[in-house]
């Protein structure tokens, strides 16, 4: 269950990295 309770977060940090590596 720890692992569906990180998963969102990952996925937020990605979602960040790709924004920035689109925008610069």
């Amino acid at each position: 269950m720890g692992v569906y309770h990180k998963l969102p977060e990952v996925l937020q940090r990605l979602l960040s990295l790709c924004s920035n590596f689109f925008q610069g």
